[in-house]
């Protein structure tokens, strides 16, 4: 696969071929991947993970980072960045709530090039932007008062669209 291209800014971008790989066999086989400006990878890296994972996971030393000027990661759901080698690596998180143990802010990554086509360095301040989601909504109903609360509170929300976790 060869990387995508932009003819106007000469922004490469190459997606890894397969999402959340075996350590080893991302390993093998990112060593083959072509140089671009930006890797797309979904995939956990340890560094990043708010959970214990194995001592042979993916780590920052694993990432190709010596061909890359970005790494955006995708399938842990938080923003967060480091640089690494001289790449920035992280994740932007999802736009979207996806699951009921995460918090529901959420925002975008602005990346900046030069004209040159380079990665110019990420500012938090500026280039992490909040964006509006949709409610959330998360309640446990043990009996039939908790849940005529839930649909009071539903029917007061229900015109925006809200996202509903109920156990």
């Amino acid at each position: 696969t060869i990387p995508v291209a932009n003819s106007v800014t000469n922004i490469t971008v190459y997606g890894a071929p397969k999402a959340k790989m075996h350590p080893e066999e991302f390993r093998q086989e990112s060593n083959d991947w072509p140089a671009a400006t930006i890797l797309l990878y979904h995939g956990p890296v340890k560094e990043f993970a708010g959970f214990q994972m194995p001592d042979d996971a993916i780590g920052l030393v694993d990432l190709p980072t010596d061909r890359y000027e970005v790494i955006a990661l995708g399938d842990l759901h938080s923003c967060r960045y480091v640089e690494y080698n001289g790449c920035l690596v992280g994740y932007p998180g999802p736009t979207e709530y996806c699951s009921a143990n995460e918090p529901p802010q959420k925002s975008v990554t602005i990346l900046r090039f030069d004209e040159a086509g380079h990665f110019l360095k990420l500012n938090p301040d500026t280039d992490i932007v909040p964006i509006r989601t949709r409610c959330v909504i998360q309640r446990t109903v043990r009996n039939e008062e908790e849940m005529a609360v839930l649909i009071q509170d539903l029917t007061k929300v229900a015109a925006h669209d809200p996202i509903v976790h109920v156990w």
